[in-house]
């Protein structure tokens, strides 16, 4: 969707741009590797290529395989790439192999290769410099079989002995010992799991008899600990079924010892993918679920959460308002997985482009509630909705800034699917309609007066409906309701009705196509109402999305023509006015993760250019946070692979500079002023660059260089920099 809005007479073009940081791609855990010459780990995330530095992750590039599932992936430190082996795609089981430079993959032309297959896990042989490949699930069977990759070809050897379970297993290389070691996995006939532990010397298999090992298990992750040599196993699955297990163990080349007690251990999606992070210390898991990545970092004694989850991940029957005493987009509500119901009750806000987790306490678990910025008592109020087990939500919930407190009044009768909207010429809530759960649409209305609720009972009303989407023209002073309707039942409506405070008007003209599930805003820089997708029933009462929109002035319905890029067209468009920024956020929506911003064009932009020179650990990361418009108080710049504990200075300037310094480094700009702060125990560090809104900022250019305070650093054993940023402010 995009805009060219305001009509004619105000000349005005708008666009959608992305906004916030990139997300993970949906769909399952992320496969790693750590990179040790670049000081960083490699994530594989479907197609989506991430790097993490212990303090942040970064998208750097897309496979052009495609997005694969389960292949193997380690990395080869002779040759300073990762290699990606195999995997499920379009078309079967694949059998091409990948490297990763640290910036591309590129396809390698090996003479042999392995059959097509996935979860074959890989490990890197560090004494003989070569990649080995254990067995896997081709299309036919499991497999037994044993290869070794040098770089360029894939040679198969022929063992006396070899394991029998070779599906869904684990394999690493054990350095201290100078063995690759394979635990678990599926039996040949992929019936049961076994618990045996076998080690390859690079001529043959030799099992192994601990006194103690792990419980039987599949898809479980695996990785080495060079600095305390142990190889660590965590979670997998208990049987053939799905039956996870979140235990911890150690294993020395001796005996496995169960470790990791002193806390929760990161949970299970499909398969868990461990790696150690050498420099830094510690084991990494990268925990997909819903579109939203956590890290998790193990110390030998505990799991912990590293890095938190940048988004709200994917969403649909979720809702959203814009509170505009503190600025904040605020989310709540249910995310579902390809139309299986996973409920969450968590909050997030979003501040000019940058997503947080809200702590505090929440409402229940929720799908389809409402939620509007409440005018007479401040924050926003979230009504309605429906739990997996406690049905239908009647509760009235208000949002303080730091956390949600529950209000004990009585009001409308419990629901799913209504609509409010805030009112702020009467300083009222206005809420009508929606599911009382028992396969009836309600048609009354109802307003929040800042402490309690009161119904309103006009001559006339819009006929009972649930689904539909409501805003408030601040300019004409009315409420505006269009549409709704039913996921499974007909028909779908798209009639248009006005409420003033007192009555409920039909407005009769022509009006765009029937529709439910769509989102009504009040574009504070058109004074126009908006109107975004949504989805229309057809006979066979399937969803079909709609990815148009519409603007209302007050007197007639005009399409808009939409220029690319654009949202994908989904089921169910989320969308909030930010008045401060003066744009529209849609965010998540069927199975969608990503989020956009509709407003005026503008040619404010975030580009790199120049190159840094590194430190110990790499070079320092240097990205800027959030949307750089003019009036954006959230903009940011996270500096990461810092030295832990060390200092952190940001140049800023109006000049780009190309001053070669030496180590290779180069000064990129001619500063004129210096932000910095100690790093945390991860590298990172957050400055804070909030953008006044002042008309004499727009146009402008500013310059930004990262430096780490590094005994290690290129620059004189002193300094390491980043790479150039140009912001363009707008």
């Amino acid at each position: 969707m995009a805009l060219i809005g305001a009509a004619a007479a105000l000349g005005q073009t708008y666009e959608w741009r992305r906004a916030g940081e990139p997300a993970f791609r949906a769909g399952g855990t992320g496969l790693c590797a750590y990179d040790n010459l670049r000081h960083r780990m490699v994530a594989l995330v479907a197609d989506q290529t991430w790097v993490g530095d212990g303090a942040a992750w970064h998208l750097r590039a897309s496979l052009p395989a495609g997005a694969l599932q389960q292949p193997g992936m380690a990395f080869d430190r002779a040759r300073g790439v990762t290699v990606l082996f195999g995997g499920a795609g379009t078309g079967g089981y694949r059998n091409a192999t990948w490297t990763f430079d640290g910036a591309t993959w590129s396809q390698v032309a090996a003479p042999l290769a392995p059959a097509g297959r996935w979860f074959s896990p890989l490990a890197y042989d560090v004494v003989r410099q070569r990649i080995v490949l254990s067995g896997g699930e081709t299309q036919a069977a499991l497999r037994n079989d044993t290869w070794e990759f040098d770089g360029s070809t894939w040679l198969q050897r022929f063992p006396v002995h070899s394991p029998s379970s070779y599906g869904r297993h684990g394999l690493v290389y054990d350095e201290r010992r100078a063995v690759t070691v394979l635990f678990g996995g599926l039996t040949a006939s992929a019936a049961s799991v076994v618990g045996d532990t076998w080690e390859w010397d690079g001529v043959d298999w030799t099992q192994r008899f601990p006194a103690q090992s792990p419980p039987p298990r599949r898809n479980h992750g695996m990785a080495y600990d060079a600095r305390r040599g142990r190889t660590v196993v965590n979670g997998g699955y208990a049987g053939a079924s799905q039956s996870p297990v979140t235990d911890t163990w150690e294993y020395d080349g001796t005996n496995w010892v169960r470790t990791g007690l002193a806390g929760p251990a990161p949970p299970m999606v499909l398969t868990q993918q461990l790696a150690a992070d050498p420099d830094r210390g510690g084991i990494v898991c990268l925990e997909g679920s819903g579109g939203q990545m956590r890290t998790w970092t193990f110390d030998g004694a505990q799991w912990r959460i590293t890095l938190p989850a940048q988004t709200a991940g994917m969403r649909e029957r979720h809702a959203m308002a814009h509170d505009p005493a503190r600025g904040e987009m605020l989310l709540f509500g249910n995310w579902y997985l390809y139309g299986y119901p996973n409920y969450v009750a968590t909050t997030w806000v979003q501040r000019g482009g940058i997503w947080a987790e809200a702590p505090g306490p929440s409402p229940p678990f929720l799908e389809q509630p409402a939620l509007a910025a409440d005018p007479a008592g401040g924050g926003v109020l979230l009504f309605g909705g429906s739990g997996p087990t406690s049905g239908l939500n009647g509760q009235t919930w208000h949002w303080t800034g730091t956390g949600w407190q529950l209000r004990a009044v009585a009001g409308p009768p419990p629901r799913l699917a209504t609509a409010m909207a805030s009112d702020t010429g009467r300083g009222r809530i206005v809420l009508f309609g929606g599911d009382n759960g028992a396969g009836g649409w309600l048609a009354d209305t109802w307003e929040w007066h800042g402490s309690g609720w009161q119904q309103r009972l006009p001559a006339a009303a819009p006929p009972p409906r649930e689904g539909h989407a409501m805003t408030f023209d601040p300019g004409r002073n009315r409420t505006v309701l269009f549409g709704g309707g039913d996921l499974l039942q007909l028909p779908t409506l798209g009639d248009h009705w006005e409420w003033d405070g007192a009555a409920w008007t039909q407005v009769n003209v022509a009006l765009p196509p029937p529709r439910t599930s769509h989102s009504l805003v009040f574009d504070t820089s058109t004074q126009r109402v908006l109107l975004l997708g949504g989805q229309y029933l057809i006979a066979s009462a399937m969803g079909v999305p709609r990815n148009d929109l519409w603007e209302w002035d007050g007197t007639v319905w005009t399409q808009r023509p939409m220029p690319q890029p654009a949202p994908t067209a989904r089921r169910q468009t989320i969308a909030a006015h930010d008045a401060r920024l003066g744009r529209t956020l849609l965010f998540g929506g069927e199975v969608d993760v990503d989020a956009w911003l509709l407003g005026p064009v503008s040619a404010a932009a975030v580009t790199s250019y120049g190159t840094g020179c590194p430190g110990a650990f790499g070079e320092p990361e240097l990205v800027l946070r959030g949307q750089p418009f003019a009036g954006n108080p959230w903009f940011q710049a996270r500096l990461s692979a810092l030295l832990p504990g060390g200092l952190g200075l940001l140049a800023l300037g109006i000049v780009p500079g190309n001053l070669p310094l030496l180590g290779g480094c180069t000064a990129l700009l001619a500063p004129v002023q210096w932000l910095g702060g100690v790093a945390d125990p991860q590298g990172a560090l957050d400055v804070g660059l909030p953008i006044p809104n002042a008309a004499s900022l727009r146009g402008i250019d500013v310059y930004a260089q990262a430096v780490s305070v590094d005994p290690a650093g290129a620059f004189a054993h002193a300094l390491a920099f980043s790479s150039g940023r140009r912001v363009h402010i707008d």
